[in-house]
């Protein structure tokens, strides 16, 4: 029996996955969290094979708990169930150690081979073939508006600041942004800059 918790900010989609594997009889789910937080206090009190993780959660969000899951939980295995399907986050969750990555896409088939082959010592990602390979030299793609956005925040300027500079609203500003750190895998701006100059796309 392959035992689970389920980790997402929506209950609705907890139970949505509750409902396609209710009738799975070699899936059992032990536990529910809308956090990071959550999962770790179900992982000091029941016996866990897989966790499944969504990235965005608030406390820690699927790719810290992913992590600490690492370093405190050792023989549990865990796997990102998440919308992204970003190289910046999937390098990422690699590099945390995770076992899978699937899209909420995926089919229920899918979702089961993930656990199954999880669970056997394998692993399951489902974003394309030989991902693992062509993260490191995949070419960084970006547009000419998220470079310009790139460079000014590298300089300091503010939201505004581009705004003006681009002729372009403050919501747009934001909206490359936000897309720059999807790309990067990243949170803030700090490790945005640090990615752009590790990865030289800094002008």
């Amino acid at each position: 029996m392959i035992k689970i918790i389920i980790a997402d900010d929506h209950q609705l989609f907890i139970d949505g996955i509750k409902s396609v594997l209710k009738n799975v009889n070699s899936i059992s789910i032990v536990g529910e969290a809308l956090n990071g937080k959550q999962v770790l206090r179900l992982l000091d009190n029941f016996d866990v094979d897989i966790v499944l993780l969504d990235i965005n959660m608030p406390i820690f969000d699927g790719l810290e708990t992913a992590a600490i899951i690492q370093k405190q939980y050792k023989k549990v295995k865990t796997i990102i169930l998440s919308q992204y399907n970003e190289r910046g986050f999937i390098r990422q969750a690699i590099k945390y150690g995770v076992s899978g990555y699937l899209l909420k896409t995926c089919s229920k088939e899918e979702l089961i081979s993930a656990l199954e082959n999880t669970y056997n010592g394998g692993t399951f990602f489902n974003i394309k073939n030989n991902f693992e390979e062509k993260l490191y030299i995949e070419k960084i793609i970006l547009s000419t508006r998220e470079k310009q956005v790139l460079n000014y925040l590298a300089k300091e300027y503010s939201s505004k600041e581009i705004a003006d500079k681009m002729g372009i609203g403050f919501n747009s500003v934001r909206t490359y942004r936000e897309r720059l750190m999807i790309k990067a895998g990243v949170r803030n701006t700090a490790g945005l800059i640090y990615w752009a100059v590790k990865n030289n796309l800094i002008e």
